[in-house]
């Protein structure tokens, strides 16, 4: 995630460059073509001077207000030629601005994080497999703020059109949780696939937060017993609690399921 910020970032300021360049060879252009109206027509006041470079500028052509001979209509000519080059490329580079896909993702993350800095008491939710996106569901139908971290780009592209506050990039990595601004939230679930993962997300989870609560997903006893001295509040195996639960029904199939 972290390359893939970069990235966009880098684009973004090379866009940006670009977009700055091109807004001072307008107003470079401006200026030549002022002056070379003023040069060749020294009657004519700055402001139309400034009038007929705009309307050449922009091929809008409403005449001669300022009176030019041979020179200036030469002068007008290299002019043109000049300033259709610099204004197609001023067109295209505020185009490629506004309407680059990549722009457009940075852009929304910028202002994701700034939603996100905004939060306190929320939830973290790390990991958006099966159990992940259940678990957001659920807050999102009690209104409840929460903040999905996820390192796959599909599954968070998926997501896009939701209103859910998103960090892509490796929960187990300690400014990800920073991001997803787990020094303000209130509880953290971690069901990312793999033990390990979880117990390292426990560790740095409590290392930065010493009062959030921490609920984290465990595939056997062994590893429930190690998340809790991670520093793990709470602790649940689905294979487990499934697996009691399908006994339960089994046993007394009138039960009532909660």
């Amino acid at each position: 995630m972290a390359r893939t910020r970069t990235t966009l970032a880098a684009e973004f300021q090379s866009v940006r460059r670009r977009f700055a360049l091109t807004a001072l060879l307008l107003l470079i252009l401006l200026a030549i073509g002022t002056l070379g109206f003023r040069f060749f027509s020294p009657e004519a006041t700055w402001i139309d001077c400034l009038y007929m470079t705009a309307t050449t500028m922009t091929t809008v052509g409403y005449g001669e207000i300022v009176p030019l001979g041979p020179g200036g209509r030469l002068f007008v000519i290299i002019f043109l030629a000049a300033g259709l080059g610099v204004v197609s490329y001023s067109a295209f580079t505020f185009g490629q601005f506004l309407f680059s896909n990549n722009i457009q993702r940075l852009l929304e993350q910028r202002r994701m994080e700034r939603k996100i800095a905004d939060l306190k008491n929320h939830y973290i939710v790390c990991g958006l497999g099966r159990m992940g996106e259940t678990i957001c569901q659920h807050l999102e139908q009690r209104s409840r703020d929460f903040v999905v971290v996820d390192s796959s780009a599909e599954r968070m592209e998926a997501r896009a059109k939701s209103r859910w506050l998103r960090v892509q990039g490796d929960a187990t990595d300690d400014g990800v949780l920073v991001e997803a601004g787990i020094d303000r939230a209130r509880a953290l679930a971690t069901v990312l696939p793999t033990d390990a993962d979880n117990i390292y997300v426990v560790l740095s989870a409590r290392l930065l937060s010493s009062r959030i609560e921490i609920v984290s997903r465990a595939s056997d006893d062994a590893a429930a017993a190690k998340m809790e001295r991670a520093g793990a509040n709470r602790v649940v195996s689905p294979y487990s609690t499934g697996a009691i639960k399908m006994a339960r029904f089994m046993l007394n199939p009138n039960i009532e399921d909660f």
